[in-house]
């Protein structure tokens, strides 16, 4: 029985220095998360599992009962939201609603998480059809990918090298697959399969997504209550936590996942009708932007529940900036002992360059009146996005050159307050 425990001892030291090794520099330090476009994140709309593509102006996401696209166009002079659920091919009369979906970056191929009959939840894919503009029939994705316990989510790294949050060992965890041209199969390549030394197995997942250059995952997991002066109170007010994973070049593998600043805290609300239960707290499926510097995400972190119970409890769309990397050094921009911004900053507008449309953030440290302003390399104003007095803090909008008939190029936006004046390029490709 000793040697029972002392193999034990060393295997969990083991684990714990496997894991220390893997823990970068400096935490990454990300902006306050504000709401992505409030055209977009309506009352009572439910937005989970949400996915994009490469301009980010092109939503898909589960919406409860289906499949949706959401697509942002210019109508009667305003930038709105066109939602469309998707076809009966992907959303299957009398049969269950999906259990998640996510977009290729191109926005050519769609993956669905749906149930399959006798066997659970599986991965299906259908291929966008250009001569119908429309999707195609669902097609399973297999026996290597798909497992009898349970599949719940793909991310399309390329055509060729996806990832799966799969039930292969009876929790929730990460693998990934090759597919094999000379065998035309999918091969699982993944290097997770030690249960007990691989971080990735010590809880379920939900939604995963990767830089361009593959060095950085984003995932959204159950929280794992790894600081013992967390009150169990406090913790318990956390569900689903958004963090990030870093691939180690030596060991040829993804290192230990650790938890974003801005994942949110649920709340206890008053009520009678929901006593010990909890509002809020759970921040889910990241999507990163190819370079790494804009996290847009699902969370009910602002959910309000009245003394009854009854209240918005649906998920909403919020976006946030890298201030400082994995190595501590700022992103351009100086925080305070909360991570937020304490001076000015107008943020890189993203996607830059854009082809339909592009998101503008900025940083006030105090109330005042602001105009953000598009002028051409002439210095001839094109466009008054803002033009009022506006809170300190985080703020986003989206400019939409359709709006002003502009031809494409380079163009300028300012930031101007009565003390302030900060401008920058973007590039607009029609």
């Amino acid at each position: 029985m000793k040697a029972f425990y002392k193999m034990w001892f060393l295997l969990i030291t083991t684990v714990t220095m496997v894991y220390s090794q893997d823990w970068p520099l400096a935490p990454e330090v990300w902006s306050k998360p504000v709401l992505l476009d409030s055209a977009l994140n309506q009352k009572w709309k439910w937005y989970d599992t949400p996915s994009f593509t490469r301009n980010f102006d092109t939503i898909y996401y589960t919406g409860g009962n289906g499949v949706y696209r959401a697509v942002r166009k210019i109508i009667n002079q305003n930038i709105v939201w066109d939602t469309l659920r998707l076809n009966e091919k992907i959303n299957i009369p009398g049969q269950y609603a999906p259990f998640s979906c996510s977009i290729s970056r191109d926005g050519k191929r769609l993956y669905i998480a749906h149930w399959t009959v006798g066997k659970g939840v599986d991965i299906w894919k259908s291929i966008w059809d250009k001569d119908s503009k429309d999707w195609g029939a669902m097609v399973n994705m297999g026996d290597v990918i798909n497992t009898r316990r349970g599949d719940g989510y793909l991310y399309e790294v390329s055509e060729d090298t996806v990832y799966t949050i799969s039930n292969h060992i009876g929790l929730a965890t990460i693998y990934y697959y090759i597919f094999d041209k000379q065998k035309n199969e999918w091969a699982i390549a993944d290097s997770f399969a030690n249960i007990f030394m691989h971080p990735f197995r010590r809880s379920d997942k939900y939604g995963l997504s990767l830089t361009a250059n593959k060095k950085k995952l984003y995932l959204g997991q159950q929280y794992v209550r790894d600081d013992p002066n967390l009150p169990l109170d406090q913790a318990s007010k956390r569900k689903q936590e958004l963090a990030v994973s870093y691939w180690d070049d030596n060991k040829k593998e993804w290192g230990t996942p650790y938890y974003l600043n801005i994942n949110s805290q649920g709340y206890y609300p008053d009520s009678i009708k929901w006593p010990g239960s909890i509002a809020g707290g759970s921040d889910m499926y990241p999507w990163i932007s190819e370079d790494g510097k804009v996290l847009i995400f699902s969370s009910d972190r602002d959910v309000k529940v009245d003394s009854l119970g009854n209240g918005d409890f649906n998920p909403k769309l919020y976006i946030s900036y890298l201030l400082k990397d994995e190595n501590g050094e700022p992103v351009g921009v100086e925080t305070d002992e909360n991570n937020n911004p304490i001076d000015y900053y107008l943020f890189p507008n993203y996607p830059n360059p854009f082809n339909s449309s592009t998101i503008i953030s900025y940083n006030l440290p105090k109330s005042e009146h602001v105009t953000i302003i598009i002028f051409d390399l002439l210095g001839k104003e094109i466009a008054k996005l803002i033009d009022k007095e506006m809170n300190a803090g985080m703020h986003t909008i989206v400019f939409a050159p359709q709006l002003y008939n502009l031809a494409s190029g380079v163009y300028i936006y300012r930031l101007k307050t009565p003390t302030q004046q900060i401008s920058k390029q973007m590039v607009y490709l029609k």
